[in-house]
């Protein structure tokens, strides 16, 4: 709802990321994609994402898999060390 997306967004500085990829191309994440990713940076588990989100695990998981498809990861591990090693927890 809009109403928890402005809670969230008071508590949470989110910004629409922009993925660039190895081949140049780019990719602006959705608010929601970039809500997750800004919260899975926090060090939050799915359980603590859907709870902040108001959204159920199983979305969460959804999400957290476009973005490991994104990012070119295939555990949130690996999603993690890549979004730090290209800076997008500099905003945290």
């Amino acid at each position: 709802s809009i109403s928890s997306h402005k809670q969230l967004s008071a508590s949470y500085p989110i910004q629409n990321y922009k993925v660039v990829k190895e081949n140049n191309s780019s990719i602006v994440l959705t608010n929601r994609l970039s809500e997750c990713l800004f919260l899975l940076l926090q060090g939050k588990t799915m359980k603590g994402i859907a709870y902040v989100l108001k959204i159920s695990q199983k979305t969460v998981e959804e999400h957290l898999n476009r973005l490991k498809q994104i990012f070119g990861c295939f555990t949130k591990s690996q999603l993690i060390e890549k979004a730090f090693s290209l800076g997008y927890a500099q905003t945290i």
